[in-house]
């Protein structure tokens, strides 16, 4: 099962007023914090997308990859940009020497008792591993479906 991050975020406090300037000079790991205490605990379209855009233009950590794929994939969210830094990041923290723990809770339930990234990547949902593999590559535009003529078998073999 994927982590319910929403348990998680469930009594977090708001983000304090200010929360525009605390975003634009946050790193990422205070700003995905924000991000997920914003949609999990006191929804406000302004500020996801503040933490987004901010998420845009910092670096990330690994664990920070790792948290907004989860993210993506619980919210449903396809930005392609954000997912290529993500599986980037994932991709070379997998197949690295880094042994270092895992600090978030979240993810440390996800690696189980080694609390290693690379064992928190392995036991990711199969939903997670397929948007990591195929980038959104499967969404395309809906086509109008028509009604398509019947043709029977004896004629489409001739």
């Amino acid at each position: 099962d994927p982590p319910k991050l929403a348990s998680y975020y469930a009594g977090a406090p708001p983000v304090e007023d200010g929360w525009r300037r605390v975003v634009n000079i946050s790193r990422s790991p205070e700003v995905v914090e924000m991000l997920l205490t914003t949609l999990y605990k006191h929804p406000d379209p302004a500020r996801v997308e503040a933490c987004w855009a901010r998420l845009r233009e910092v670096p990330w950590t690994r664990e920070d990859a790792l948290m907004i794929l989860l993210v993506l994939v619980d919210q449903q969210i396809f930005d392609p940009a954000l997912l290529s830094k993500a599986t980037e990041l994932i991709e070379w923290n997998t197949f690295g020497m880094d042994a270092q723990a895992l600090e978030h809770p979240v993810l440390q339930d996800l690696a189980g008792p080694t609390r290693r990234f690379q064992q928190a990547v392995t036991r990711l949902p199969l939903e997670h591993k397929v948007r990591l593999i195929m980038q959104d590559g499967f969404l395309r535009e809906e086509r109008p479906r028509g009604k398509r003529e019947k043709v029977r078998v004896k004629e489409r073999i001739k």
